[in-house]
């Protein structure tokens, strides 16, 4: 239900959720003379103690990644090195088994295969590298339910490679384009594995489009719902002559063990702009509620998008979740992540979202806060908690204890290359210094055991880039519907109207008060009481508060009682309209209409859901 005010991000946030950050703790510290970009981290979900996380590293003027395992065995205290690759590697990920074993995974020396390695629980080293088909951005995700297929390992990862004009791009990774979704299975432990299933590709060869487009199917994550059934997240999209990217994000879904998938099912558009897109791709992701809550299943999915003005023109990277509570038939319409008041909107990016579920079904969220300013450019780390299925979240908190800059005395790594010569053509020869802005495409965050969430995370603060991590506790209850007094009703958002009359506005006082009238649209009969809870409100013109809600909240969770507004019982049958009730609010620092605002300007936007019960 989205209720709005025009005027012919400014946030305020309200929670439950008690958020406490732990220590920063240097992982990469026995490798601290090395570069580090892109994590991947994972848990064992038996034993909080045992963490591990994946990154990509790379020594100065050394032009290609290598892959790197650290492992800890206390809970995030201190790391060894498991895996060190001595060659050419890509996108690593790892993963814990159902039955204490641990899996890492990296695209090999070959764009067309991936290098698999297994560590046996009790044994003292790793086996492998085993290799098979595929080759961008693998995955791994492990069956550890009760059902037929325990114990499965999944891989999954982007296949069916095809190479496009090098001119178009500045390196190889950049000039690949991905057609197919590959899923492999392993049923004996990692010793070897079938597929791949495939699904998704392009109508089109992208060699045969227009110089300068081109089309993409990417890889993203998987996870396992409780019913065995296998969930893999990809991006879709393609760029156009104008450098802008667009498509959208979907999910695959297989319920036979891995042998096939079935049809796609679309989240939601996507959109970026390509200078962007180049140094702040987020591969989104997707995590799952494994516990026996009122959210249990609940899916999540984040991701970055480019935001525009009326005109079009870029204004920054925003980060974005959705949920589905249906097993990923339908999904929420994606809203904000960040909602720090100490921060400015618009004034900075928010990329390399990464989001994860612990087992009391607190939906944690992180990512990267970018700014940038007269000398310097860069991000620190931040977290936020949500304790309703996703429905609101609390203020955001900073993780890290120092920033990763750009513009100063940080490493440069120096890449050469040339392009091929066309008829009557010089060659044309390049270098330049690399500095990955967003530090890869990917960040870390897993939730152990015990409920804490540990972040991994990149950063420069030692001169050098290395991989850091902390421990993430929130406290506080996780609640259906978002409230104890709310817990037991239905949700009639999509059964009601809300109708609004009498906008008064002071703009002197910022004093704003409407009448609000609903209308049952179902063939079902509605009896109260109607309770209207707040997630998200905003404006373009100041800082919303709400005055006269039943709980006192003035922000998100504020709970707004409908019931008053009937004479006698509180109830709606099918079609009926009910009488008004004034709900008052406060704009604190209301501006004027900007120039380009007129009728595209908010004055109150509001998402909200109503609550109440259905007659049966």
């Amino acid at each position: 239900m989205l209720i709005v005010l025009e005027a012919f991000d400014a946030r305020l946030t309200v929670g439950q959720a008690k958020v406490q950050v732990g220590a920063n703790i240097e992982v990469s510290k026995l490798s601290e003379h090395i570069s580090h970009d892109e994590v991947t981290g994972c848990v064992d979900p038996r034993d909080s103690r045992k963490l591990m996380v994946a990154s990509l590293m790379s020594d100065k003027n050394h032009t290609d990644f290598r892959s790197i395992l650290y492992v800890s065995g206390d809970g995030g205290k201190s790391w060894s090195i498991g895996v060190n690759s001595a060659d050419r590697r890509l996108d690593p990920a790892c993963a814990y088994g159902w039955n204490g074993d641990a899996y890492f995974v990296s695209a090999g020396a070959s764009v067309e295969m991936n290098e698999f390695y297994r560590f046996r629980d009790g044994d003292q080293s790793w086996s492998g590298p085993y290799t098979m088909a595929g080759g961008d951005r693998p995955y791994i995700a492990v069956d550890g339910t009760q059902g037929k297929y325990r114990g499965r390992i999944y891989v999954n990862s982007g296949v069916q490679l095809e190479h496009l004009d090098p001119s178009v791009f500045s390196d190889e990774a950049a000039s690949r384009t991905v057609t197919s979704i590959g899923l492999f299975r392993s049923l004996d432990e990692g010793r070897t594995f079938l597929g791949p299933a495939t699904k998704i590709g392009p109508p089109v060869a992208s060699r045969d489009l227009p110089r300068g487009q081109y089309r993409i199917v990417q890889n993203c994550n998987s996870v396992v719902l409780s019913d065995g059934t296998l969930v893999t997240l990809l991006r879709q999209f393609e760029t156009n002559g104008k450098q802008e990217v667009s498509g959208s994000l979907k999910i695959l879904r297989s319920s036979n063990g891995g042998e096939s998938y079935g049809d796609a099912v679309k989240i939601s558009e996507y959109s970026s702009d390509w200078l962007k897109f180049s140094s702040k791709d987020t591969v989104p992701n997707v995590a799952v509620d494994p516990g026996s809550g009122p959210f249990s299943d609940n899916l999540y999915g984040v991701w970055h998008y480019t935001k525009k003005d009326s005109h079009g023109k870029s204004v920054g990277q925003v980060s974005v979740v959705s949920y589905s509570s249906d097993k990923g038939n339908t999904w929420s319409t994606p809203e904000r992540i960040d909602n720090a008041t100490d921060i400015n909107p618009g004034s900075h990016d928010e990329y390399q979202p990464t989001v994860a579920v612990n087992k009391d079904g607190v939906v944690g969220v992180m990512w990267y806060d970018g700014f940038d300013d007269s000398s310097t450019m860069g991000y620190w780390v931040r977290f936020t908690a949500s304790l309703d299925g996703g429905q609101t979240w609390s203020p955001s908190v900073r993780v890290s204890e120092a920033p990763n800059k750009i513009g100063g005395t940080e490493e440069w790594h120096l890449r050469g290359w040339t392009t091929g010569a066309e008829a009557n053509s010089p060659l044309k020869i390049f270098v330049r210094p690399f500095v990955w802005e967003a530090s890869g495409h990917t960040a870390g965050l897993v939730a152990d055991a015990n409920g804490v969430f540990h972040a991994f995370w990149v950063d420069n603060r030692t001169g050098i880039k290395e991989v850091w991590t902390a421990p993430i506790a929130v406290g506080g209850p996780v609640i259906k519907n978002g409230a104890n007094e709310l817990a037991s009703f239905d949700d009639l958002s999509s059964k009601t109207k809300i109708d609004i009359d009498n906008i008064n506005v002071d703009r002197v006082s910022g004093r704003l008060s409407a009448t609000f009238q609903l209308t049952n649209i179902s063939e079902q009969t509605i009896i109260g009481p109607l309770k209207l809870r707040i997630l998200n409100m905003e404006s373009d013109l100041g800082a919303p508060q709400i005055l006269n809600a039943e709980n006192h909240v003035s922000g998100f969770g504020a709970v707004l009682d409908l019931s008053d507004s009937f004479a006698g019982p509180v109830v709606l049958q099918p079609h009926q309209q009910s009488s008004g009730k004034v709900l008052e609010f406060k704009i604190d620092h209301l501006g004027p209409l900007r120039s380009d605002g007129n009728w595209n300007t908010h004055l109150l936007s509001i998402t909200a859901r109503l609550f109440g019960k259905i007659q049966r």
